[in-house]
């Protein structure tokens, strides 16, 4: 079979975009994707029917937007805090420094996502919003300034010497053309609109066969770009010089709006391991790579997706929002309809012909007792009709039915709406129930995003970069600690991440704003539990069930495990102490033997690491 031309497989790909662009479309059509961004920012009457025979704009009350904004902030509102631990495996090795390692990444991974340059907080906070929509997606990469080395070609020297550095077979290591300026990890939200995958796609990424997503960009920018190749003909909306039109796949919208521009597709075909660059109407690719790896020689997908509603056997989700419209619109043309009555609803009469305009101009006098002439029903109101009772009866229902439908209860709008305790409760267990699902979902989102970043570190990062370590800035003595900031800060390479089989997972709990009376009850139950003399001592014995235990009780970071454990240890000795002087009792009384001397704080430590083996049977 004879290989394929890299205009032929352009063409494959071409037509594999036009199938894929479809499927979207259909789905987009289907679920009304763009109509619920435009109910989200108020937009909820058809342009044809969106004002009255007046002009003025109809009545329309936002239930979506409040609702959204009530939600977001449970899910989603400090900056997540990564844990990452070693594999179980690294643990129970003799001798290994795992957790060291594992804690340097943890310190590595949050130094960067605390970073306001790369824009974290703000593209993960978009696509969460637009999962309301559609979905989110986030893409995470690396990215390198190159610039041209004025030592070009010349020999290497080797440190601290004029000797050169000499290569396996006997010749001088030359400088290259153009060094590292500088690198970075990114975090760029992909607009849902802007994504495709394949047609036999499904909801986990990395069992598509491909996905992609387009960019628009200047012509000028893409011949600037030192990566890109085949490059000189292209022209603005992505047509070859003396092209007709665009490919079918282009919008016609867009290309009146970004005319200036060329529509490029960023392709990852995971099937051949390869990432490709197409410029639409271009006959060959801008860019052929070959994709990260995994480990296990599996291509590294760069791109973390949070669909709330996935659905059965195909890629793209259920959007949230479609299940509101129709409470939505059935409240808006409720409170249209009221508002239309209301202004019915103003007086008017109707005059017998008879009646002199003279007489008719005494009727608007503000006069009391003020005689018309004329005949004595002559002026009469006209009477409006009524407005029926169930269209004010239904407004209370139609709210209700919206609320059921978003799972937006009355404690996210700070309306206590139970009758009673017991109802109050189970309804705020169900509430945080709900909450706990859809941040844990939005957790694993944000974990693999965490892994995909400390994967570009590991692995791709050159130069040495500064790090915040985990350090207690609320321990004694840190204001002399932040004197000297080589105890907080670090500087590492790439290699030093390296070598650790580790699992990335965010705490959850770091997502919504802190619950201060249940974390206080949880701190107050650990310091009861580690001073309890009967189930302190197997505690305090074992590392693993301590932190097992505090963990159960939202108590994870290590310096706070440690100052637990010697809390408890202090106050185990200082219970032991007093037990043997009331045992001893004063001398003297009934024959009883003399108190001993009181023992040192280092045999009172030996005495209970005696007896903790002891106690763990």
């Amino acid at each position: 079979m004879a290989r394929k031309s890299e205009a032929d497989k352009v063409k494959d790909w071409t037509k594999r975009l036009e199938a894929a662009e479809k499927v979207y479309k259909k789905w987009e059509d289907k679920y009304r994707s763009k109509v619920l961004w435009e109910y989200y920012l108020g937009h909820q009457w058809k342009e044809s029917e969106s004002a009255d025979k007046d002009g003025r704009p109809k009545y329309a009350i936002n239930m979506i937007f409040p609702t959204i904004e009530s939600q977001l902030p449970s899910q989603l509102f400090y900056r997540p805090k990564y844990l990452i631990r070693p594999s179980p495996m690294m643990i129970e090795t003799p001798g290994s420094d795992s957790a060291s390692r594992a804690a340097l990444q943890e310190s590595t991974l949050n130094s960067f996502i605390s970073d306001e340059r790369l824009g974290f907080k703000a593209e993960t906070f978009l696509s969460l919003l637009e999962s309301y929509f559609r979905f989110g997606v986030i893409e995470v990469g690396y990215s390198a300034d190159w610039i041209d080395n004025p030592n070009a070609g010349k020999p290497i020297l080797k440190e601290n010497s004029e000797d050169s550095v000499i290569d396996s077979g006997g010749k001088e290591v030359l400088q290259p053309d153009q060094i590292l300026s500088q690198e970075k990890i990114y975090f760029k939200r992909i607009p849902a609109s802007q994504f495709r995958v394949s047609v036999n796609s499904h909801q986990e990424l990395g069992r598509c066969d491909w996905m992609a997503y387009f960019e628009w960009h200047y012509p000028e920018d893409l011949k600037r770009n030192k990566r890109y190749k085949n490059i000189t003909n292209i022209q603005s909306t992505g047509k070859l010089q003396g092209e007709a039109a665009p490919t079918t796949y282009s919008d016609a919208d867009e290309q009146s709006k970004y005319r200036d521009m060329v529509k490029v597709w960023k392709i990852f075909d995971l099937r051949a391991k390869k990432r490709l660059d197409l410029g639409e109407g271009n006959e060959k690719f801008f860019l052929e790579e070959d994709l990260d790896l995994w480990e296990d020689g599996t291509p590294v997908v760069p791109f973390s997706v949070l669909m709330k509603h996935p659905q059965l056997d195909e890629f793209y989700p259920l959007p949230p929002v479609f299940n509101w419209i129709s409470p939505q619109d059935e409240l808006n043309e409720t409170r249209e309809m009221q508002k239309v009555h209301r202004k019915r609803f103003l007086r008017k009469y109707i005059a017998d012909p008879s009646i002199t305009p003279e007489e008719l101009a005494k009727f608007e006098q503000p006069i009391d007792g003020v005689i018309l002439t004329g005949k004595t029903d002559g002026i009469v109101p006209i009477a409006d009709a009524p407005l029926d009772p169930t269209i004010v009866r239904n407004i209370p229902q139609t709210k209700d039915d919206f609320r059921e439908i978003s799972g937006s209860p009355s404690e996210h709008r700070g309306i206590a709406e139970a009758e009673t305790a017991t109802q109050a409760n189970i309804i705020d267990i169900q509430s945080r129930i709900r909450d706990t699902k859809a941040r844990d979902q939005i957790g694993s989102w944000l974990a693999k995003i965490g892994k995909l970043a400390l994967y570009y570190l590991r692995k791709r990062m050159v130069l040495p970069f500064w790090i915040q370590l985990n350090a207690d800035m609320q321990a004694a003595g840190a204001p002399i600690r932040v004197l000297s900031i080589a105890k907080d800060y670090a500087q590492i390479r790439a290699e030093d991440l390296d070598g650790v089989d580790t699992e990335v997972t965010v705490d959850i709990t770091s997502l919504a704003p802190a619950n201060e009376s249940q974390e206080r009850q949880d701190w107050i139950q650990a310091l009861v539990l580690v001073t309890d003399p009967v189930r302190a001592p197997m505690l305090l014995a074992s590392d693993v069930l301590l932190r097992k235990t505090l963990g159960l009780f939202n108590i994870r970071n290590e310096k706070e495990i440690q100052e637990l454990k010697a809390f408890g240890v202090q106050t185990l000795q200082m219970l032991m102490m007093s037990q043997q002087m009331q045992q001893g009792g004063p001398a003297g009384q009934g024959g009883e033997a003399k108190p001993g001397p009181t023992p040192s704080r280092e045999e009172i430590a030996g005495q209970i690491q005696r007896q903790l083996p002891t106690a763990r049977m």
